[in-house]
């Protein structure tokens, strides 16, 4: 059996790059294959995730915040 990539390790794995980096281009390279692998893996998509706001023709839905705010994930 084939192991998630859940929301958590994907929160937590974000965690890690940004307390060790702070260059946003290096940051960006860090995060672009972690973003597809979770992209890809099964079992977080909800079928309310496909929902859009018909006045501005896409959704916008958090996954997660962090209480501060200083980290965020969005499904558009």
């Amino acid at each position: 059996m084939a192991v998630l990539y859940t929301l958590d390790r994907y929160v937590n794995d974000l965690r890690a790059i940004t307390a060790g980096e702070n260059d946003p281009v290096k940051i960006t390279d860090l995060v672009a294959p972690l973003a597809k692998k979770f992209a890809q893996s099964q079992g977080w998509f909800r079928p309310e995730y496909r929902e859009c706001d018909a006045e501005q023709g896409f959704g916008v839905h958090v996954l997660h915040e962090e209480p501060n705010h200083d980290l965020a994930v969005f499904l558009v």
